[in-house]
């Protein structure tokens, strides 16, 4: 399998054991994993993306911008991939 055959998932988790657990359960080799710890730097992140995520898995509650916050300023230039949100 290539690195384009895999799942890009982008994991904004600021909690140390949430984040154990998550990457524990996406241990798969078809993923591969990206970790963002703050509101601010996913956002810029998600403005530009070097990988372009087909998931992110978005935390509501992070230090300096929420998880709901980050979606309303993003609105519709994130149509490209999905969020699952966490809380």
């Amino acid at each position: 399998m290539t690195a384009s055959d895999k799942i890009n998932i982008i994991i904004v988790e600021d909690n140390e054991d949430h984040l154990f657990f998550i990457k524990e359960a996406l241990s798969d080799s078809n993923y591969i994993l990206q970790h963002i710890v703050s509101g601010p730097e996913a956002y810029n992140y998600l403005l530009n993306p070097k990988i372009k995520p087909d998931v992110v898995l978005l935390d509501n509650h992070l230090p300096g911008m929420s998880g709901l916050e980050i979606l309303k300023k993003l609105g519709a230039k994130t149509k490209d991939y999905g969020f699952i949100v966490t809380t």
